[in-house]
């Protein structure tokens, strides 16, 4: 499979890049896609511009190619002309149609342009009446708490190996997981318990099982968070965590100090600005949550008012299938016994893991933080967020920015 979508992405690239032929290089993705049974096709926006294009193929996501800013229009000028028109949907979300003659007959794709803060946004088309994937039975409707397939899912270096590590005693092994879910150097899974950073294990579960299941989520000051972001990045050398890779540690350690925050500073500043961090729960959960057939399972969390005091609040889905908490990482010692009482647990305790003071860059990374100074569009760009602002009271803003100015 590898190398046969390998070779459509050689001829997709290959068809945009020439004058009049995005009708037959959307042809050939339709038709590849039909050909794998792919439930959907996405296209993702890319650092720097341009797609990625992906299929969901037995639940899994697979990057077909990545496409360049010129290639991408001309894909999305095709889909919107071979649909003709979009009509609003739910979550402004625009929803369309495409009727296609494929090799074995007439197929009938749904499309969905799906708004981001900035740019583009994604897009994804599915074969109409396919699922392209495989269903797990039902597990037990009635569970609750830690009898269920529980996510630690949110962005990195928001406490979530606190949270998977304090669960760990309670993981329930008679819970299996759905077979599109499997062992990924991208998250950890131990029984009924997964650690992601990642929507697509939620998605897989969501759209190939007919399960419950609980969401634990966390969030921080954005900025102190970035921080963190920058030197964690230095513990990895693989492509898809080295966003923000400096040196490894000797390297490192052996820059003189001005060279060391030159570089964190730059790494930054592109880091802040941007609006990866700011959009991660709108732009996550509705590009992989939102279908008409199962809008009922999906969190509008910004629907519903955050409790700035308590530190902590609770979601549903319309359905009850899912259920999910987001607690603020600066209460997460006061509310642990809330997290406790959510998944059920009377001997709940927190055991903290993944510390920056127990990190080689710990001396490195606390001088950082008391000469680092923001300017003030990052300071704007983070503090004047959506998201900071749901989370985070007026007042606890100002402290964070009093602190960094």
């Amino acid at each position: 499979m590898t190398t046969r979508l390998a070779e459509l992405g050689r001829r997709l690239a290959a068809g945009l890049a020439q004058p009049g032929q995005r009708r037959a290089a959307l042809a050939a993705l339709l038709e590849e896609g039909r050909g794998l049974a792919a439930s959907d096709i996405h296209l993702e926006p890319a650092d720097g511009g341009g797609d990625e294009v992906c299929f969901r193929v037995e639940g899994v996501l697979r990057r077909v190619a990545s496409i360049d800013r010129v290639a991408s229009r001309e894909l999305r000028a095709a889909i919107r002309e071979a649909a003709g028109r979009f009509v609003p949907g739910q979550f402004a979300v625009e929803e369309g149609r495409i009727a296609w003659e494929l090799a074995g007959g007439r197929v009938d794709f749904n499309v969905y342009l799906i708004p981001q803060t900035t740019g583009p946004g994604n897009v994804i088309i599915r074969p109409e009446a396919e699922s392209g994937g495989r269903v797990c039975p039902a597990g037990d409707r009635n569970a609750r708490g830690i009898d269920q397939k529980v996510f630690i899912w949110q962005m990195g270096k928001v406490g979530s190996s606190t949270v998977f590590k304090s669960l760990l005693p309670h993981a329930n092994p008679r819970i299996s997981l759905a077979p599109v879910v499997s062992e990924s150097p991208r998250w950890l899974i131990c029984n009924n318990l997964i650690q992601t950073h990642s929507i697509k294990p939620l998605y897989d579960v969501l759209h190939h099982s007919e399960e419950e299941f609980v969401i634990i989520s966390l969030v921080r000051d954005l900025l102190a968070r970035n921080i963190s972001t920058i030197f964690q990045s230095m513990n990895y050398s693989e492509p898809w965590r080295n966003d923000y890779f400096i040196a490894g540690m000797e390297e490192f350690q052996a820059m003189p100090y001005e060279q060391q925050e030159q570089a964190i500073t730059g790494h930054l500043r592109r880091l802040n600005t941007g609006c990866s961090v700011t959009s991660w729960y709108d732009n996550l959960l509705k590009s992989h949550f939102y279908y008409p057939e199962i809008d009922r399972h999906f969190i509008d969390i910004y629907a519903k008012p955050f409790d700035w005091e308590q530190g902590f609040q609770i979601y549903e889905s319309k359905s009850g299938r899912v259920r999910m908490i987001i607690i603020r990482l600066e209460d997460l010692d006061e509310v642990a016994g809330e997290l406790g009482k959510f998944m059920g647990l009377d001997d709940f305790k927190l055991r903290h893991d993944n510390l920056a003071s127990n990190k080689w860059y710990q001396p490195i990374y606390k001088k950082f933080n008391s000469r680092y100074k923001p300017t003030a569009s990052e300071l704007q760009s983070i503090y004047g967020s959506k998201f900071m602002n749901y989370f985070y009271s007026p007042e606890q803003i100002n402290r964070f920015t009093s602190r960094w100015r």
